[in-house]
């Protein structure tokens, strides 16, 4: 691994410090500096959970590039969320992100069987009376942001209190719930040969990722994962662009964990034994092939397969394939102020997708059936860094709409 990853370092620096005729040139600066803020109340109603309001606010670039963000939940779930990102240690070489959220109530959807072919219906949901989680990660940028390392550490706390079917109805409570601590440790190299770091319309980007997933016990499996990204654009007109993008995610254990499945049974708390309910043995068979071959990174929510839950499909192996075209509808600069948003306006784009994913533990079974998901989308780029995107995606089982802050398959790489 080491020696990948140092091959990886030579051949990335020397592209990016020669800078042939191929590679675009930067248009504007990579790190942007213009003010802006968000307050913003939102209703939310999570099934099997409970409806309440949360309130977010952003305030972007008001301590030189950084940005603050903070929310606060009220209702059947309470907690918060606390984050500082872009804090430059050494101006626009060396700079940090911080966040950390503590929920009391936090729910997960457990699918009863692993791969591609889980049934949209076959679940129950996971809920967590703490979830609490902390991280910490440095970039360090060269080129102007077309070469950056960045290495991440995290924490994270859960306890798990209560299992409930996909409608809501209590499965089973766990009174002496097992609190579990776990560590990941990552490092990924980014390498940007396109036009801007933010809104690109023509090059390409390259992001590896390694993740170290630090077992809390004998129990857990000790495994890491591998994640290549490769994303392409392709200039349409003056300012409109096809995004092509590639993403490919492999667990390698290295010690397996606990693959006796009554003894699986007893760690995570249940009294039932050999004879456990139908659901419940959904979730000691999905631990068990954890316990023996880790889980890649899962497809489905707001960023691959964007017309299917966030997780809906997991697995050791994980691969997709995606298009994206962006037109850009308008590309001004246009400051507004609504009160609870400020910010410059500098692109609004309509978008239309189409993704292909497939999801197995055995990497020979890959391909061999698959997902797709079609949808469109609105996109509005902001001076301030801030891309508000809102997408509409739908498949044969149904539809999905996604609200997020970045263009799809980036930001699910951390």
């Amino acid at each position: 691994m080491k020696k990948i990853m140092l091959a990886i370092f030579l051949l990335l620096t020397s592209l990016c410090a020669v800078e042939p005729s191929i590679i675009p040139k930067r248009k504007g600066p990579q790190f942007l500096n213009e003010e802006g803020y968000l307050l913003l109340p939102a209703p939310y109603s999570l099934p099997g959970i409970g409806e309440g309001i949360a309130y977010f606010t952003s305030f972007n670039n008001y301590l030189g590039n950084a940005d603050i963000f903070a929310s606060k939940v009220e209702g059947d779930v309470d907690g918060y969320f606390l984050g500082l990102w872009d804090l430059h240690l050494i101006k626009n070489r060396l700079f940090f992100d911080l966040t950390f959220h503590d929920m009391n109530k936090v729910g997960m959807s457990n699918y009863s069987s692993r791969g591609i072919n889980s049934l949209s219906d076959d679940y129950t949901v996971l809920e967590f009376d703490k979830n609490r989680d902390s991280s910490l990660k440095t970039t360090l940028s060269f080129f102007q942001r077309r070469l950056e390392f960045i290495g991440q550490y995290s924490k994270s706390e859960n306890r798990l209190s209560a299992i409930k079917s996909s409608g809501g109805a209590l499965i089973e409570s766990l009174t002496d719930g097992k609190s579990t601590t776990t560590h990941q440790r990552s490092f990924a190299v980014v390498m940007d040969l396109t036009d801007h770091r933010q809104n690109p319309t023509k090059g390409f980007r390259t992001e590896i990722k390694y993740r170290q997933s630090e077992p809390a016990s004998d129990f857990d499996p000790d495994y890491y994962t591998l994640n290549y990204n490769f994303t392409g654009y392709l200039p349409v007109g003056r300012q409109s662009t096809v995004a092509l993008n590639y993403f490919k995610s492999d667990a390698i254990v290295t010690r397996e964990g606990e693959t006796d499945k009554l003894l699986i049974a007893q760690e995570l708390g249940f009294g039932c034994g050999g004879s456990c309910s139908e659901s419940i043995q959904a979730i000691i068979d999905n631990k068990y092939q954890e316990n023996r071959l880790g889980n890649a990174r899962s497809l489905g929510g707001a960023y691959r397969l964007r017309a299917y839950p966030d997780g809906r499909f997991t697995g050791a192996h994980s691969e997709t394939v995606g298009l994206e075209f962006r037109w850009n509808l308008s590309a001004e600069r246009k400051p507004f102020n609504l009160y609870f948003m400020k910010d410059i306006r500098t692109g609004v784009q309509f978008a239309l997708f189409h993704e292909i994913g497939t999801v197995a533990d055995e990497r020979s079974d890959l391909w061999k059936e698959r997902r797709s998901a079609s949808g469109m989308g609105t996109r509005f780029v902001m001076g301030s860094g801030v891309i508000y995107r809102f997408d509409y995606a739908w498949a044969d089982e149904g539809s999905e709409i996604s609200i997020m802050i970045d263009y799809p398959w980036e930001g699910d790489f951390d």
